[in-house]
């Protein structure tokens, strides 16, 4: 949970001029409290890769798809990908 991001994220809306009616949350993935449907759209990012189980993920998805009524939108790192080897690969050869 990163509340400091939350003010970050308020504090960008109201300087694009987005309507007050936008609000950002911070809860538990597996058990948000928050009703159906809540929000028109859910952003998870990013999360997913702290999960080593699997059932842990199908909850938490389970969990966010509920709250949303319309758009899920979910980030996902992979220490795997190639992409995620080349950048550690990067990082060793420049000693950090």
């Amino acid at each position: 949970m990163a509340p400091p991001m939350v003010e970050e994220a308020k504090k960008y809306a109201i300087e694009q001029g987005l309507d007050a009616s936008v609000s950002f949350e911070v809860a538990d993935v597996l058990d948000t409290g928050l009703a159906d449907g809540q929000f028109d759209a859910v952003i998870c990012n990013p999360l997913f890769h702290h999960f080593n189980q699997s059932e842990i993920r199908v909850a938490a998805l389970r969990e966010l798809s509920r709250i949303s009524s319309d758009r899920l939108i979910i980030s996902f790192f992979c220490s795997l990908s190639l992409d995620a080897l080349t950048f550690h690969l990067q990082n060793l050869l420049r000693g950090e």
